[in-house]
């Protein structure tokens, strides 16, 4: 694919192979606050549940089927299916995170060879498109910090007159929160771009 190819999606952030790296450099900056944010994220919708959901996805992935896991028709006793899609979509984006960071990390993110850590990414891929998980991580990320929040704070950064954050917003708690919200948005924009690189 030519770097400045057109970009299938038009709604994308990212629009060549060049400027997703550079993307991916920013985002993994620092992957200390960027893997802690994911936990806050599972903090801040407080649902134990969804908790120990997650930290079983290793387990779920093995045992089910992640484009089912993903559509709700996975039964899991005791739980409900939207925990199990809450846990699981948390669980995918960590997935994406850890894979795209060790083939930074050795230098091998050419999504033409045959890694573990690629497949992983198609793999996940195939279970739901990346526009779609990042459309359905955004409403829980809004359920999560709140509905007049999440509103308020993307209405501000669409609005390009504004040049500071206003202290309601930059003051709320769930501002870090939203911060890294915007970087993992634009990091599966950039993940889809390569990607599709074959």
């Amino acid at each position: 694919m030519d770097d400045d190819g057109k970009n299938k999606n038009k709604g994308s952030l990212v629009k060549t192979v060049t400027r997703a790296k550079r993307v991916f450099e920013l985002v993994f900056a620092d992957n200390y606050q960027l893997h802690n944010n994911l936990f806050l994220l599972l903090k801040n919708i407080d649902n134990p549940v969804v908790s120990d959901l997650f930290e079983q996805f290793p387990k779920l992935l093995h045992q089910h089927d992640l484009k089912r896991l993903l559509s709700g028709k996975i039964e899991i006793a005791y739980t409900h299916t939207q925990e199990v899609q809450q846990a699981c979509l948390l669980g995918v984006l960590q997935s994406l995170l850890l894979s795209v960071q060790q083939l930074l990390d050795t230098d091998s993110l050419d999504f033409t060879k045959d890694q573990i850590d690629i497949k992983m990414i198609h793999y996940i891929e195939a279970s739901i498109p990346l526009s779609d998980l990042s459309l359905q991580l955004g409403q829980l990320v809004r359920f999560a910090v709140g509905g007049w929040y999440y509103d308020a704070f993307t209405k501000h950064f669409s609005t390009a007159n504004d040049q500071e954050i206003h202290r309601d917003i930059a003051q709320h708690q769930s501002c870090e929160l939203m911060l890294w919200w915007g970087m993992i948005r634009i990091f599966l924009d950039a993940l889809e771009k390569v990607s599709n690189i074959r």
